[in-house]
């Protein structure tokens, strides 16, 4: 088995691959199959000693805020194989090349969405439970009014505004991602009847607020506004989109919205309708530390803190040390550890996905001492995900 990244030619190859393995159908085949092609990304193939193209994977370069930083981020995407080669190692093969060439390439963190916690699991991914999906009818909002001005966006306008508001919410949050002006209009744009989505921007007078974009949906023949993206601008932001939804009331049957972990609609809802609203958590997304020191140095509260931490990783032998983590440095170190930790566990815990205390419960962290300053070191975080790659 041969793997390499592709060139321009064999990424038309592997878009093949990922339409198959997907399932996708589409009146226009050629131009479904330059979507797939992923333009400037890096496209990794795994071949037979042949060279037939079994498998693929894309790896995104992306810029993920966490602790206040931005900081290089490999977005996985696009993992396929042909359902003839499926089951002979070839995605693992990928992954053991493209995760030492991400470290050398500067990334500290690897995200992707899952077709299995379990299957990724074995790259040193952990899952992340990044937010909850409410669904209610308009009218539990009802007792909510939106005073101000509303305005649809239109692709021929700049997308700065949106762009300003994007920033200024995600700042606090850890694994949101810095937005391109591109990135951004692929969010907002794409306003169009075919397509049902539009996109609101909404104000104070001159002062933006908020804005919202949602898509139009059947769902067992009941209309739904399906909300896919979302800024505000402090409490006035939040409870003007809380006011506008119900202008549409008349028009759908129910409202799905993904609010991000540390936002609990339950908990600010005041409507007399409350037990109307449905939460489903989501973890269809997981994350992975490429570079353990560089991750650990992030970590804004280590004041005080002088703890070793043993870290195993089986694909990344840079990351597999016992690290000596203090108020100033995160260095190697022969020291007894204190805490041992599986790469999972501690992408998981590093990221702010879990408290200290739910790290403990798992099987793969073991408090050997400093179960205190270990407390002290990580903490549960505010998370914000919505990027598709």
């Amino acid at each position: 088995m041969k793997i390499h990244m592709l060139d321009s030619n064999e990424k038309y190859r592997a878009a093949k691959i990922s339409i198959t393995a997907f399932h996708v159908r589409s009146d226009e085949p050629e131009k479904q199959l330059r979507r797939w092609m992923c333009g400037d990304t890096e496209d990794w193939g795994a071949f037979t000693d042949d060279d037939v193209l079994m498998a693929r994977a894309v790896n995104n370069s992306l810029s993920m805020k966490l602790y206040g930083s931005c900081v290089k981020c490999g977005g996985v995407g696009a993992v396929s194989t042909l359902p003839e080669y499926r089951g002979n190692g070839a995605v693992r093969a990928i992954f053991d090349k493209l995760l030492p060439h991400s470290y050398e390439n500067g990334e500290v963190i690897s995200a992707l969405y899952p077709f299995s916690h379990s299957f990724y699991r074995r790259f040193g991914y952990e899952t992340v439970c990044f937010a909850n999906e409410y669904s209610f009818p308009p009218d539990v909002l009802s007792s909510y009014r939106f005073e101000g001005e509303a305005h649809q966006y239109s692709e021929e306008e700049p997308a700065d505004v949106y762009s300003g508001l994007y920033e200024s919410f995600t700042n606090g949050f850890n694994l949101a991602l810095s937005r391109t002006e591109e990135m951004q209009k692929d969010h907002i744009g794409g306003n169009d009847i075919r397509d049902g989505k539009f996109t609101y921007l909404l104000s104070y007078g001159k002062r933006p607020a908020a804005y919202i974009t949602f898509e139009d949906r059947q769902d067992s023949g009941k209309a739904v506004i399906r909300v896919r993206d979302y800024a505000w601008d402090g409490r006035d932001g939040f409870l003007a989109i809380l006011g506008f939804l119900p202008r549409f009331s008349s028009d759908y049957g129910e409202i799905r919205i993904m609010l991000p972990r540390g936002i609990e609609l339950h908990s600010l809802l005041q409507s007399p309708r409350a037990y109307d609203v449905v939460c489903r958590p989501r973890s269809g997304f997981m994350v992975r530390a490429v570079n353990v020191e560089k991750l650990l140095g992030l970590l804004p509260d280590r004041n005080g803190i002088d703890i070793a931490i043993a870290v195993s990783d089986d694909l990344i032998p840079q990351n597999n040390a016992t690290w000596h983590i203090t108020e100033n440095n995160v260095t190697r170190t022969d020291k007894t550890p204190d805490v041992k930790m599986s790469i999972q566990s501690l992408s998981q815990i590093a990221v702010g996905a879990v408290s200290p205390e739910e790290s403990m419960l798992r099987r793969d962290t073991e408090i050997i001492s400093a179960k205190d300053m270990f407390c002290r070191l990580f903490s549960h975080r505010k998370l914000y995900i919505s990027e598709d790659f």
